[in-house]
């Protein structure tokens, strides 16, 4: 795997990230909850930026050690599958959400943010 060129803490959430020219790879673990959420959305912004930079086919955000995401943390979440839709068909990259089957909270909530993602969101239950 290539270096990690973000790995940042907000409140008691953690996000490491690192990238390929095929593949974009974001870890969650903690919490992002109330003291996450200007920072979240800020690191959601900047992955996206790498990504469209990067040009990979496929970003996985990796929720399994996530304990907790509150409904401002998924509305960053949904607006980034959201912008991620709009870009152009050349441009677009699939998102692959990663989540804890044995997580009620993380099948249930990632099974509805893939509505919005329309067929660009794959979700692999681990």
């Amino acid at each position: 795997m290539s270096p990690v060129w973000l790995d940042e803490r907000a409140g008691d959430l953690r996000v490491i990230a690192n990238s390929t020219p095929v593949e974009l790879r974001v870890a969650l673990e903690g919490s992002a909850d109330v003291l996450a959420e200007a920072a979240f959305a800020a690191l959601v912004a900047r992955i996206d930026d790498e990504a469209r930079r990067v040009g990979p086919r496929e970003v996985v955000l990796d929720i399994c050690g996530l304990e907790f995401m509150n409904s401002s943390c998924f509305k960053s979440v949904i607006s980034w599958l959201l912008a991620v839709r709009r870009l152009p068909a050349e441009s677009r990259y699939t998102m692959r959400l990663r989540v804890d089957a044995n997580v009620y909270w993380q099948r249930r909530s990632l099974t509805a943010l893939a509505f919005f993602g329309g067929d660009a969101v794959v979700i692999d239950q681990v």
